[in-house]
């Protein structure tokens, strides 16, 4: 965990999500989530996250462990045993909370039956590390439909496919990966995925759980430099939609600074990467955590980690009011910012019992005494998004500086990275790993 969060906070992460699958093991109990916990109390350069996995007879033992995880995790691949898969799945679905996230990284025939699941259940359900483009059009399909499906695609199946790396059947074909960009609009997050950790498996190299973290961002910023990008498609992924999948705690007081539209060649560091040597744009400079700097170009300075477990944060409970004195957000006027979000995300919609002002303070509707109009003016004041300004940019020179105030990333150090933040946007969204055993 040490080496994960040190190349995640140095990369400009400041929050990382553990899933639950290692090589050496697995969280799927309340033993196995308790030495996961142990294992992860010091030595934490960033907060983090913890997940449970679901197995073919673990679910009424994880309900013990509801408040102390952040989603569950189905790994459509590893359910066996002498039930059937759908009714493993059928039986997660019936005794998961409906307010925690559920993530899979089911495919092809797989992954048409957990939608299905999904939506006779009327649960929300993101797929993760997606590269073929018979399940992208699958997902981009089902969002018509009005399925609640989001899903992730790994930054290295943007920009890597098998015929850079023949053998690597993990990566997407070249039709494969043309089909990613083209549905863009239908992914809702970059991740980092295991991606890298198996390429250099598959070319012999050395594997480490932190491969890929340090390219993510200036892979999207060179992006943004050709034009195949722009900040606020990496904005969307890196931040809004993860903070809303996965309901991301608030970090105060945590910023990044990255230098752009400057040129450089990717150095061969300890770790190996299949950019080295490549030109690319964009890096980070500087990274503040909890109103501490702790990285300089690359470097971490010498303070003490501050990292935290946020497994168990959850959002304040709602408690509905007895007379409908607000109306829902579904009857308020959507502004163009809300249903382009709302269609990304495709969740219905849902009354609020409890409404967030423009800094983040929880407000009664019971005790809100304005008038509807005066409601609206407070969420969607004209010429602002709904959501407070997440970045404010001075450039100076070449060096672009992206203030924001909270900056994260989804970690898994198992068998299945996806990193679901970036720097560039104060939260992370979605990484899960195979990599590293959670429980070791």
């Amino acid at each position: 965990m040490e080496a994960v969060t040190k190349a995640s906070i140095a990369s400009g992460f400041s929050m990382i999500r553990v899933m639950p699958l290692g090589v050496e093991g697995s969280i799927t109990d309340a033993l196995t989530l308790k030495l996961a916990q142990q294992n992860s109390q010091k030595d934490n350069f960033c907060d983090f996250n913890l997940s449970v996995s679901a197995t073919s007879d673990n679910d009424g033992q994880i309900s013990t462990v509801i408040g102390e995880v952040g989603s569950l995790f189905i790994p459509f691949n590893h359910l066996s045993g002498n039930m059937s898969t759908v009714s493993a799945v059928t039986a997660h679905f019936d005794n998961w909370p409906s307010y925690k996230p559920i993530v899979t990284d089911a495919k092809l025939t797989d992954l048409a039956s957990i939608l299905l699941l999904a939506s006779l259940h009327s649960r929300r359900i993101h797929v993760t590390s997606v590269t073929t483009k018979d399940d992208i059009r699958l997902i981009a399909l089902s969002k018509e439909k009005g399925l609640q499906v989001t899903c992730d695609v790994s930054i290295y199946s943007l920009y890597l496919s098998q015929n850079d790396f023949p053998g690597c059947d993990r990566l997407p074909t070249a039709k494969d990966q043309a089909a990613l960009w083209e549905h863009m609009s239908t992914i809702d997050v970059f991740s980092i995925g295991s991606l890298p950790y198996h390429l250099a498996r598959v070319k012999g190299h050395k594997a480490n759980p932190s491969m890929g973290i340090s390219e993510a961002l200036p892979l999207l910023l060179t992006s943004v430099t050709e034009g195949k990008l722009t900040i606020d498609d990496i904005k969307l992924r890196l931040y809004e939609n993860p903070k809303e999948i996965f309901e991301l705690h608030e970090q105060v007081n945590t910023s990044i600074e990255v230098e752009v539209d400057r040129s450089y060649e990717v150095p061969q560091g300890s770790i190996w990467s299949p950019f080295a040597g490549r030109k690319m744009s964009g890096s980070v400079k500087r990274v503040t955590f909890q109103n501490t700097t702790v990285c300089l170009d690359g470097e971490l300075l010498p303070v003490p980690p501050q990292g935290k477990d946020m497994s168990s944060h959850l959002l304040p409970p709602t408690s509905p009011p007895s007379k409908p004195t607000v109306p829902s957000i579904g009857q308020v006027a959507e502004s163009p910012y809300s249903k382009t979000r709302r269609e990304s995300i495709l969740a219905p919609v849902q009354p609020l019992t409890k409404l967030r002002g423009l800094e983040g303070s929880a407000l009664s509707p019971r005790s809100l005494k304005r008038s509807v109009e005066h409601w609206r003016s407070l969420c969607y004041p004209s010429n602002c998004s709904p959501l407070p300004a997440l970045l404010s940019s001075t450039c100076c020179r070449d060096l672009l500086r992206l203030r924001i105030r909270t900056c994260s990333l989804l970690s898994n150090t198992a068998d299945q990275i996806c990193i679901c933040s970036s720097p560039l946007l104060r939260r992370c969204v979605s990484v899960f790993s195979e990599r590293e055993c959670s429980t070791s």
